[in-house]
């Protein structure tokens, strides 16, 4: 910890890369992904003097400063990015045939289907939350929603 004392550039790399590491593993918060990169920054600063950091107050405070910044600048890119994959893209899927495979379909409650040889999870169209279907029926596929079926008799 005394090498981290005398080493504050470092200190900062290390937070930053740290940062970087829990954005990874939480898998999309983007607050942590900013949170690294100001850290980063201020290291740099300290590292090539363009800013005077003398005190871990001045430090702190140019870390949220670059916080802000980056957030400010890298809001919507990173965002966009991270919704690159998640288009509702199952038009194949749709007007599909499968059946009811594990327990009964009823009301707003998550059951299986057998469509095209897998099993997946599904759920009643909101038209048809009356309606009890039984382990072997026919439904017919109208949407896909977050890997969820939506189907109906």
């Amino acid at each position: 910890m005394q090498y981290f004392l005398t080493n504050q550039i470092e200190l900062w790399y290390v937070l930053g890369a740290v940062l970087m590491i829990i954005e990874m593993y939480l898998g999309g918060t983007i607050g942590f992904f900013f949170a690294g990169i100001a850290a980063f920054c201020v290291a740099l600063c300290m590292k090539f003097n363009l800013i005077t950091l003398n005190t871990l107050i001045d430090q702190i405070g140019f870390f949220f400063g670059f916080f802000c910044l980056w957030s400010i600048v890298l809001w919507k890119p990173t965002k966009y990015l991270l919704n690159i994959g998640n288009t509702e893209a199952y038009h194949n899927i749709e007007g599909g045939i499968a059946t009811v495979y594990s327990h009964d379909l009823k009301g707003a409650s998550l059951g299986e289907i057998k469509w095209s040889g897998a099993i997946c999870k599904a759920k009643l169209a909101p038209s048809n939350k009356n309606n009890i279907l039984k382990k072997g029926d026919n439904v017919t596929i109208v949407s896909v929603k977050n890997n969820i079926f939506i189907v109906e008799k």
